[in-house]
């Protein structure tokens, strides 16, 4: 087994055929079958199963593959280093972001630092809160986006802004003329959630049932923008940080208000590794982002 074969093997499992594989990786087809084969045989073990539909990864394939992966991540972030060592401040910096109202701050800080700094290449990669902590953790991401607090023994972080929960509605629906919404009105109306998986309470649904109000009806969708695409079309109200609705607010598409009694809010972080050495880049995009301001929102003012 080498790293060469270990590479042929993942190009085929991610196009899904061999002949798109050796198209990429500029390969012919046999010579292709012929790498992956002694893989196999290296392994002792059938990693693709060959047939008319393309090749299907075996048990045995899929842990391979996830560990290839792995490896590759931690190969391409001693790549960077060496490219920054190499290239002094003109460094790459990787960050991994949740797709949640973390990343509408995060991506006008990158916008922000590219201004600054024109010659540093920002990588965003997207991925839930485990993945980014892990990322970071690992080193295939220099820094993560998250909401905190977050407790890992291998990562630090620091606040850069602190976000507020309102409820967000239609501007045609009902509560958009109040200046405050009551609890006894909001239980009644359908709560659009985000969906963490069968079990899985959001932070939202979490507070909210710790306080006692529970709302009778929850329509639980896979994403923020989803969250707000039925807000939008009247079918429901939400629960969301006021970076995530700063565009449509300004647009007067959404309508942001308070709950009564009930003041919501959660730091964003930046996350970072606790030891280790750090890279130029990664220095200076904290430093930015400690002094970082955002342009001014759409925010309500607290009432």
């Amino acid at each position: 087994m080498n790293l060469h074969q270990l590479k042929l093997f993942c190009a085929v499992v991610e196009t899904g055929s061999f002949a798109l594989a050796g198209e990429r990786l500029h390969i012919t087809q046999p010579a292709l079958s012929i790498q992956v084969r002694r893989l196999e045989l290296g392994l002792r073990t059938v990693l693709l199963r060959r047939n008319k539909k393309g090749p299907m990864l075996t048990d045995a394939g899929k842990v391979v593959y996830d560990a290839a992966k792995a490896i590759f991540e931690r190969e391409d972030g001693l790549q960077r280093q060496l490219e920054e060592i190499r290239s002094g401040e003109r460094g790459t910096l990787a960050v991994a972001i949740s797709p949640t109202g973390v990343l509408y701050f995060a991506s006008q800080l990158i916008q922000a630092f590219k201004r600054r700094f024109p010659a540093a290449a920002v990588i965003p990669t997207i991925g839930t809160r485990e993945e980014v902590l892990e990322r970071v953790a690992q080193g295939s991401a220099d820094l993560g986006f998250e909401w905190g607090p977050i407790t890992h023994p291998r990562l630090v972080h620091s606040a850069l802004i602190r976000a507020r929960f309102l409820v967000v509605t239609s501007p045609e629906h009902a509560f958009a003329d109040k200046k405050v919404v009551r609890v006894s009105d909001f239980v009644h109306e359908p709560l659009v959630d985000l969906d963490h998986g069968p079990g899985t309470p959001s932070f939202v649904e979490q507070a909210l049932l710790k306080a006692g109000i529970r709302p009778k009806t929850v329509l639980r969708v896979p994403s923020i923008d989803a969250m707000k695409s039925l807000i939008e079309a009247n079918l429901g109200v939400g629960m969301l940080s006021d970076l995530s609705v700063e565009r449509e607010v300004g647009l007067g598409l959404l309508k942001p208000l308070p709950l009564q009694g009930f003041p919501l809010a959660r730091d964003l972080v930046v996350v970072s590794r606790k030891d280790g050495p750090i890279s130029r880049a990664t220095a200076s995009f904290l430093e930015f982002a400690a002094s970082y301001r955002a342009p001014v929102s759409a925010r309500p003012r607290s009432r």
